[in-house]
């Protein structure tokens, strides 16, 4: 059993899940870890679950709740951050819900490895009723540098999502989401592990992500998703600053899979997604002059780099002869 003295600040924005809370709820009053404290932070949720978080507060005294207008899931996140006073930091999203041993293995793992972070895999749950399938980490402890690489492999969205995490919360510092982005966690995630010693990595499915048909992160298209090539051309900048040269052309691979994924389904001939393009382009100018980097592009890629709009000519009359 860990240490269970330390105790455990547990993060939960809410909005619009009122059918859904309850599950999410309960999987942590079941928690085989007792020392915690969860913070509901109503977003401004138009249906019943201010007051649903409401009457948890009064069945179970670690229950706090923040009431707050409409923000977006960030502003949520750090309304819960700035409240929380435990040793540890956990986020879990209100449609997700953990196995009830989650805590417990999160924290004996941080404790017995000395890390100030650790992780874990997910199972992921259809709402269409498909056969829920497990998403696992490689398992192991990591250095800082070591994580950092792992963020454009395969596994690198196990080690960049906030809801299969128990963090040192000493370690968050100054840390804040960014208001009103979406792939909000690619944001953060090189920050956060670049404060690491050390990071236990479990690979266990101890959190149940539930899959929602319709929701945002699943519509094709949104100009939204955008937000993800920003924060991978961010993630680029910030280790070029470190002086991070092995960690530059991986990042700038990552890049080019979030840009064409996005260019791919972006109307290029509407004025909002010109707009968006322009916007990410002069962002990424920085990972665009390096030599390295277009050399080792394809002529694919040059061309969708340079000319996005004939690139999507192509690639659509491609796919119409196939």
């Amino acid at each position: 059993m860990p240490n269970t003295h330390d105790t455990i600040s547990i993060v939960v924005p809410v909005y619009k899940v009122e059918g859904l809370l309850d599950r999410c709820v309960r999987s942590i009053l079941g928690q085989t870890v007792p020392d915690w404290e969860l913070i509901l932070v109503d977003d401004g949720s138009p249906d019943s679950c201010g007051a649903l978080c409401d009457a948890w507060a009064e069945k179970d005294s670690r229950i706090f709740v923040i009431h707050q207008v409409n923000g977006g899931l960030s502003a949520a996140r750090n309304s819960g951050i700035a409240r929380a006073s435990g040793e540890w930091l956990a986020f879990l999203d209100s449609d997700d819900w953990w196995a009830e041993s989650f805590l417990e293995e999160m924290l004996a793992a941080a404790q017995q490895q000395e890390a100030d972070l650790s992780i874990c895999g997910w199972t992921l749950e259809y709402e269409d009723g498909r056969t829920p399938e497990d998403r696992l980490p490689e398992p192991g402890v990591f250095t800082s540098r070591e994580a950092l690489m792992t963020l454009s492999g395969p596994d690198g969205v196990l080690y960049v999502t906030a809801w299969n995490r128990l963090i040192r919360r000493s370690l968050w510092g100054d840390l804040q989401f960014p208001p009103g982005k979406l792939h909000e966690d690619e944001f953060t995630a090189h920050l956060l592990l670049d404060r690491t010693e050390k990071t236990a990595v479990l690979a266990r499915p101890l959190v149940h992500y539930w899959q929602r048909s319709g929701s945002i992160t699943a519509v094709s298209g949104n100009l939204k998703h955008w937000d993800g090539t920003e924060a991978i051309a961010e993630r680029y900048r910030y280790f070029q600053e470190k002086g991070y040269a092995e960690l530059l052309a991986p990042t700038f691979r990552k890049f080019l899979y979030h840009y064409f994924l996005c260019l791919r389904d972006l109307d290029t001939d509407s004025p909002e997604g010109r707009e968006r393009l322009a916007a990410v382009r002069r962002l990424a100018e920085p990972l665009l002059k390096e030599r390295n980097n277009l050399k080792n592009c394809t002529a694919g890629e040059r061309l969708g780099l340079a000319r996005p709009a004939l690139w999507k000519k192509i690639h659509r009359l491609r796919h119409a002869a196939r």
